[in-house]
């Protein structure tokens, strides 16, 4: 989850840490144009189970991007 502080507001990125972390690398990966087999990115998908380590060895990058899900708003009350 990400709640902004400010505005309240909370969504729902991941149903895990690790499927966190996932999105993030392929986000760091389309983003900013890194190669996945980088140093830096392999030090973070070492941390991954073996399915996502898998997706992404074996699915182009632009794929899984394609297919990633939108975050999901979620309300929530505070009295």
């Amino acid at each position: 989850m990400v709640y902004g502080h400010d505005t309240g507001d909370v969504d729902l990125w991941a149903t895990s840490f690790e499927e966190f972390l996932y999105f993030q690398i392929v986000v760091e990966v389309m983003d900013k144009d890194r190669e996945i087999h980088s140093d830096y990115i392999k030090a973070h998908i070492q941390w991954l189970n073996d399915a996502h380590k898998r997706l992404l060895a074996e699915t182009p990058t632009k794929d899984i991007w394609e297919q990633l899900p939108e975050p999901q708003g979620l309300n929530i009350w505070t009295f």
